[in-house]
């Protein structure tokens, strides 16, 4: 995950809405992971104050009520 690179930035949370390799590698770096989804991360972590969704198009739609509700400043990729 390059953003673990950063000296600025610290993840904290990854979600999918599967188990994957991408959720194993951050569960490895001590990030809180969970195939649940926006839903687990909006209930779990209200202080997050940055959200990167890599997600398709049809994905982004239906989270992006959710992100913009819970207070998160979200950057679409």
């Amino acid at each position: 995950i390059k953003i673990a690179r950063s000296e600025l930035l610290e993840v904290k949370c990854v979600v999918n809405v599967k188990e994957s390799p991408g959720l194993e590698m951050a569960r490895k770096m001590g990030a809180d992971v969970s195939a649940k989804g926006v839903d687990y991360m909006v209930e779990h972590h209200k202080d997050l104050d940055i959200v990167f969704e890599a997600t398709g198009a049809a994905a982004h739609i239906a989270n992006a009520p959710k992100l913009q509700a819970a207070g998160y400043y979200t950057i679409d990729l």
